[in-house]
């Protein structure tokens, strides 16, 4: 195929630092490969291959290129085999410099081990031990620093433990420090890093406020937003101005205007605030107006409001004192954990040496060391003498997968190359499009930046590379209608314009006669609301299938109709030059995550009798072949092991049935009243009962544990694991089982890790037993041994990240209905790349903390970069596609959702409003909206007639799948089959008869396993006195007049003719209630004199709280302060002002504890139910405790206890469970009798 003229470009360009943006399908591999290629041959200035470094992301990538060089090189030498040039390369190739960045700075660094004092047999660790020995040397510092606490030191350390333990464990702590750790360790100075990180804390004046980069960042995000609302308050304004328009709103929108303008010119935290604060004026309540046009106008209205809602802006609300006075609260943890993790940081690495082991970010912070001596006035990596001489090696540097990058290799890269002597001889080729490595720390702003700073002509230039080799047009264009409307630099980094549209380069030939091919783009929803015709009873017969089980069974039926072979579908073959059948291997499904889902999505299909394959990332360890084996190695490293004994004993190896087990053990037990281990048990029912089958049984497997326990004195483990494979035939059996070439393959890689960390400094097999624990533990398992090959005929589920860089003919891009986690961290600490450290404001002294301005920021800031990086995501899925595309999802009420984006008919620019794509729910809520103006964009972005969207139901899914009774049949077939291959006839009479087994326990499955104590209150009690279990407040509170019982939360109301007059709060049942417990929570009872209270002291602590910045001036006026003060003279107040001065008194305690179910449900069961709740108050009394709760319910004192004497009684319980000390009293305070209530 002859190359395109920006390919040629990219080819022959010479003597420039050259930035290529090519785009999914651009062929950037093949014009990189001969740019190098022509380069290397040319007559008049030939180059070594050696003296390229091509810098890959992947080893794979790397391979296949010097692959291609090879094939092209070989090419050359058939044509002019008297070149001894040529003979030179296809030598040079071999040891050329094609590499990824690791493997670049481990050379370096073994290269130059002398200049770092290290010793040159020094290696790379497996991931598994460097972690583990990671969380070694954590607990090394930490019992240091326990021992410092006995000798009254390390305060600091006793400070970081009151605020991130939780009393029982300090691995909340020692995540923290890792987090920040990983985060370090892609940065190209970690001492850099640590001060920065501190200089950032010294926020100690408004100067020092607003001049902070995520206080910068932050009001840049409500720029964008506020010109977004600008742009639907004119598209407002417009439909106002039209014939039979709300003209009626026009001086509504013109301070919607005024307010939108406001904030786009906030430049600092006051502005900002004063800007959001300012009120929106109600629209008129005159009659007159197209009820469309009116609906229409209110919907955008809607849109751009939600924006700046300062419930979501709680950082805007504050006063600039109270921001401030949080900062230096947060220096005094935050300070000490960067020392910690200092600390750390250096004891880890000084480990890793004597080990003699290493962690790639370890190898590249040293290449870094070495060739890297500082910065120029532009901030660019000058270099050292030997990054000089590394420099002088090469005469051009090749980064492939450029907008992967980090700032740690973007240095080291910079230092090695000719810039320092005026030589542009770097070549950087990626696509920010598909910047989708955020988790590892890739950085697509260093990309980004050098695009937007590149021209075409110059020493330093960009060639766009937007021809799509790969697609059908029908996909292309599908896909750029899409991105057209959804990826703008406002979200996503870069703006999808006629630059980085996909133009079809690929010519696919006719279809043949009678054949069928693609013509469209598919984007299939199910609506997991519509039943159509299927009664409750019918839906229960196909087993009430969730969302993702119900999108599974639509992809499955689509996948049927595409393999029916009456439709003659075909697809293109390179390899054989022509169309043929399509085949399951065709088909890929892609997900952003497949935890779960992708086992629905499985199971599914498999029912459906599809042959697919799930590419797991998870679940090695918990394969059965693997767990045998490590039950028996645990039970040769400790015999006294029941649980994994017992494991062994039921698996092949120790062959017994469950009713044997039972059998030995109660015949044992029933005979020797002294308590024995299961070890035991055994021994003794193997020389009591020796004329047993059991005992034969029990008597071998004792025996190959003994001589297994000797065998550990001398012998390696993987040695160990093979002797127990080779004694009981377990290898051979596993091979025998379903699936056994993957249970094979599983063993091996065993038998490999074994080899693996043998090779390493830990010995022995109570240490690989840790290593293994601590994989688990850490989330560091992996999927199981895949043993599938290209040409193996089954459909493949694997992730979106998985995909990059493959193709399939059909691609499902699924699961578009699940939401974004888009949820604030739950984390205490924050820890961002660019703007450091975050948290909570936490007080040890009273236990309580509350979300800071700067950890909401960071949380703002958060979420808009992981918007972006989704948008990218959904590009690199969809881009997969040569033929066919399909995108499929789930939701409820799919007319309701569109109907939401109907406004969007009448919105004039490509691009969607920033807030649709910005606070989209999940992908299919942005295609949909897409979709809502297909047919009216202009040809740019158009997609002509080929999108073809298709709503199903339950009942059009369910009825198309096959029928219950076929799948157990097959089911029962394939058990069949199985036991005509056994020799114990048993098996199939054991299976056969779980078809028809009722489970005794199915009530217990229909039934919750963790409640929290109000769904226990909402089950147990009722007043019969108008009780509702939605609210719990149906009675209006006398002391509150103005309450609206509907209203969810907080509004404002004002009177429309008082412009002067300040708003007065309303407040639901719920929300005043919320603020009374709050107030409770922050009250310092220990410093409460009751002899000389009085309501100027409730006021003065409310004033005080006010200037903090907890409550707003209209929140403190709703508390009342004769009924706060009654409450602290009740003889309830009383005990607990005296408790607090005494440290008994605890507040707002969370909890999480076990009772027994039978307590809760009507059910005769041992199982245990989690509990989970918040306990407003609890305190010692002597030995015992007493137990209490507020209520603002306007309600008598027989209505409260009969609604929350189950609440009451649930909260005793678990004080018991976590203190230990019985409960004396329980009360309930009324605030609206003014009244203790003894329960």
């Amino acid at each position: 195929m002859p190359w395109t003229e920006k390919q040629e470009k990219v080819i022959n360009e010479r003597g420039k630092t050259i930035l290529v943006s090519a785009a999914a399908g651009s062929g950037k591999t093949a014009t990189l490969v001969e740019r190098i290629y022509k380069k290397v041959v040319d007559p008049e200035h030939p180059v070594d291959i050696n003296q390229f470094l091509v810098v890959t992301f992947t080893k794979s990538a790397a391979a296949q290129m010097r692959e291609k060089l090879r094939k092209k090189l070989d090419e050359a030498q058939e044509k002019f085999p008297e070149s001894e040039h040529i003979a030179k390369q296809n030598v040079l190739v071999q040891s050329a410099d094609i590499t990824t960045i690791d493997s670049f700075c481990l050379g370096i660094v073994k290269e130059y081990f002398s200049n770092l004092d290290l010793d040159p047999s020094i290696g790379i660790g497996d991931p598994g031990m460097l972690e583990m020995l990671k969380y070694e040397v954590l607990d090394a510092l930490f019992e240091e620093k326990y021992e410092q606490l006995k000798d009254g030191g390390a305060e600091a350390f006793a400070l970081l433990l009151n605020l991130f333990g939780n009393g029982k464990s300090d691995d909340d702590l020692k995540n923290i420090i890792n987090r920040i750790y990983r985060q370090i360790a892609s940065f190209p100075d970690p001492d850099r890093y640590l001060a920065q990180a501190r200089k950032g804390l010294e926020i100690e004046t408004v100067d020092d406020l607003n001049g902070a980069a995520w206080m910068q960042a932050t009001i840049t995000l409500l720029h964008k937003s506020a010109q977004a609302g600008l742009t639907l308050v004119r598209q407002c304004m417009d439909l106002c101005g039209e014939p039979d328009g709300p003209a009626k709103y026009i001086p509504q929108f013109e301070a919607d205007k005024e307010k939108l303008g406001h904030i786009l010119h906030a430049t600092d935290y006051s502005t900002m605030k004063q800007a959001l604060s300012e009120g929106w004026m109600r629209l008129s309540a005159k009659k007159g107006g197209d009820p469309e046009l009116i609906a229409e106008c209110k919907e955008m209205r809607a849109q751009y409001k939600a924006e700046f809602d300062l419930k979501n802006l709680g950082c805007f609300r504050q006063k600039e004192e109270r921001v401030l006075a949080d900062m230096q609260h947060m220096r005094e943890y935050l300070l000490p954990l960067l020392d910690i993790t200092e600390e750390f940081i250096g004891r880890f690495m000084q480990e890793k040496q004597k080990r003699k082991i290493l962690e790639f970010s370890d190898i590249s912070h040293m290449a870094y060391k070495l060739v890297c001596a500082g910065y120029d006035a532009d901030g660019c990596a000058v270099p050292t003498e030997i990054g000089k001489t590394i420099a002088a090696r090469y005469q051009e540097i090749y980064i492939d997968e450029y907008q992967d990058s980090n700032y740690l290799q973007e240095d080291i890269l910079t230092a090695v190359s000719g810039r320092f002597r005026g030589d542009n001889n770097m070549f950087m080729v990626g696509d920010i499009k598909q910047s989708i490595y955020r988790f590892r720390m890739a950085r697509p702003e260093i990309f980004v930046n050098k695009y937007k700073r590149f021209s075409d002509e110059g020493d330093e230039i960009k060639i766009e590379l937007n021809d799509n080799f790969r697609s059908r047009a029908v996909c292309l264009h599908s896909i750029n209608y899409f991105f057209y409307q959804l990826m703008g630099e406002d979200l996503g980094e870069i703006t999808y314009d006629s630059r980085q549209a996909l133009n079809p380069g690929k010519v696919f030939p006719e279809v043949p006669e009678g054949k069928t091919s693609f013509e469209d783009v598919e984007l299939l929803v199910a609506d997991a609301a519509d039943p159509g015709t299927l009664t409750k009873e019918q839906l229960e017969s196909y087993g009430n299938p969730g969302s993702d089980l119900l999108e599974g069974y639509m992809i499955a039926d689509r996948i049927k109709k595409l393999m029916d072979e009456t439709s003659h579908t075909v697809v293109y073959d390179e390899d054989e030059g022509g169309y043929r059948q399509i085949q399951y291997k065709d088909i890929v499904i892609l997900a952003r995550s497949l935890k779960g889902y992708g086992e629905t999505i499985y199971n599914a299909l498999s029912e459906q009798g599809i042959p697919v394959h799930l590419d797991k990332s998870k679940g090695y360890f918990q394969a059965v072949e693997i767990q045998v084996i490590m039950s028996m190695l645990a039970v040769v490293d400790n015999s006294r092991q029941d649980i994994p004994l017992s494991a062994v004993l039921l698996s092949p190896v120790g062959d017994l049935t469950e009713s044997e087990l039972a059998l030995v053990c109660a015949s044992v037990r029933n005979k020797v009243k002294q308590e024995l281990c299961l070890y035991e048990i055994c021994e003794y029912y193997a020389e009591t009962w020796e004329d047993t089958e059991i005992a034969a049984k029990l008597r071998r497997l004792l025996s190959l544990i003994g001589k297994l326990k000797e065998e550990k004195k001398h012998v390696s483990v993987s040695d160990l694991i093979w002797e127990f494979l080779q004694e009981t035939g377990y290898y051979q059996y596993a091979m025998a089982m379903p699936a056994g070439n993957i249970r094979k393959a599983n063993i091996d890689m065993l038998l490999h890790k074994a080899v693996q960390f043998e090779n390493g400094y830990y010995k022995g097999l109570f240490s690989f037993l840790q290593y293994v624990d601590k994989l688990k533990l850490i989330s560091q398992d992996e999927g199981e041994a895949s043993t599938l090959s290209e040409e193996e005929d089954v459909v493949r589920i694997m992730s979106i990240h998985k995909s990059k860089g493959l193709e399939y003919p059909v691609v499902f891009v699924a699961g578009l209905g699940k939401r974004f986690n888009k949820r604030e961290s739950q984390e205490n600490v924050q820890v961002h790349p660019d703007y450091y450290l975050a948290a909570m404001a936490m007080y040890p002294v009273g236990r309580y903390k509350y979300n800071t301005a700067i950890r909401q920021m960071y949380a703002m800031l958060e979420d808009a970069e992981a918007m972006a990086e989704s948008q990218r995501v959904l590009y690199v899925a969809m881009t997969r596609a040569k033929e066919k595309l399909i995108l499929t999802g789930c939701l409820r009420e799919f007319e309701r959702v569109m109907g939401s984006f109907s406004y969007l008919n009448d919105t004039q620019t490509l691009l969607l409003p920033y807030s649709v794509r910005k606070d989209a729910s999940c992908y299919l809520n942005q295609l949909l909206a897409c979709m809502t103006r297909y047919g009216r964009l202009p040809a740019p972005c158009g997609a002509g007639e080929n999108i073809r969207i298709e709503i199903r139901n339950e009942e059009q899914i369910l009825t198309a799948i096959s029928p219950q009774q076929v799948k157990q049949q097959l089911e029962l077939m394939d058990i069949e089959r199985q036991a005509a291959d056994m020799t114990a006839d048993a098996f199939y009479k054991q299976e056969a008869e779980s078809f028809v087994y009722e489970y005794p326990y199915m009530r217990m499955t229909e039934l919750a396993q963790k409640m929290s104590i109000s769904d226990i209150k909402r089950m147990k009690a009722y007043d019969g006195q108008g009780y509702d279990v939605a609210t719990e407040f149906a009675k209006q509170d006398t002391q509150q007049a103005q309450m609206k019982p509907e209203a969810p939360g907080k509004t404002e109301k004002t009177d429309k003719n008082d412009k002067t007059k300040k708003p007065k709060l309303e407040l639901s049942g719920s929300a005043y209630g919320t603020l009374m417990h709050k107030f409770m929570e922050l009250l310092p009872f220990e410093t409460i004199d009751v002899q000389t209270l009085t309501v100027d002291r409730i006021k003065a602590l409310k004033k005080e709280f006010g200037k903090e910045g907890i409550f707003e001036d209209a929140e403190i006026a709703r508390i009342p302060d004769g009924r706060i003060m009654k409450f602290l003279q009740s003889e309830l107040g009383c005990r607990m002002i005296e408790a607090a001065r005494c440290g008994n008194l605890f507040k707002e305690r969370q909890f999480s504890a076990g009772i027994p179910a039978a307590e809760v449900y009507d059910v005769e069961t041992d199982d245990i139910l989690v509990v989970q709740g918040i306990i407003d108050a609890y305190f010692y009394e002597g030995d015992a405790a007493v137990v209490m709760d507020y209520k603002t319910d306007a309600a008598s004192e027989e209505v409260l206890l009969a609604r929350y004497r189950a609440q009451i009684e649930s909260y005793a319980e678990v004080v018991e469970q976590l203190t230990g000390k019985p409960v004396k009293d329980k009360y309930f305070y009324s605030f609206h009798l003014n009244k203790m209530i003894r329960v």
